[in-house]
């Protein structure tokens, strides 16, 4: 259907910039960008420890983690997860 769309468009001459999905380029950009383990994130040195000793507690009992709350001021992108 998305396909079918695009068809349309291309037709019209409106070919889209922007879309709201990730073609194969863009999933391999923003994943080399993506840190694969806690030391190669930058700053937050309380945090990571915090999330290091939590991570490795779950991996210890062989079971994911169950909840993780990160604190900061008010308006800062926090995220608590069952």
């Amino acid at each position: 259907m998305a396909e079918l769309a695009r068809d349309e468009e291309r037709d019209l001459g409106t070919e889209r910039l922007v879309t709201a999905s990730a073609d194969d380029v863009e999933r391999a950009a923003e994943a080399a960008l993506r840190p694969r383990r806690l030391d190669e994130f930058v700053g937050q040195h309380v945090v990571r420890e915090q999330l290091s000793l939590v991570l490795e507690a779950a991996t210890s009992r062989g079971a994911p983690p169950t909840t993780s709350s990160c604190r900061g001021r008010p308006g800062s992108a926090r995220r608590r997860s069952p």
